[in-house]
């Protein structure tokens, strides 16, 4: 979330959203199923789901975020 803040704040609110949907559709959604249908875990499994998909998403959105500023700083020192 403060990754998706920080591209909003820049003025990349597209950036923002793409974060926002990996992380809460293409990663939480297929966990939570893997957790609860497949392993059979059922209602604790979609909240593990939910988990897991949040923690990868927060590592991809900031390293992205990583990425992003370090461009912004090569921009300014040029």
């Amino acid at each position: 979330m403060l990754s998706s803040s920080m591209f909003q704040g820049t003025g990349k609110g597209n950036y923002s959203l793409i974060v926002t949907v990996i992380r809460t559709i293409v990663l939480a959604v297929p966990f939570a199923y893997i957790y609860a249908v497949l392993i059979g875990m059922r209602l604790t499994g979609v909240w593990w789901g939910i988990v897991t998909g949040n923690v990868l998403g927060a590592f991809i959105a900031f390293t992205f975020g990583r990425y992003f500023v370090n461009k912004l700083k090569e921009k300014k020192e040029i």
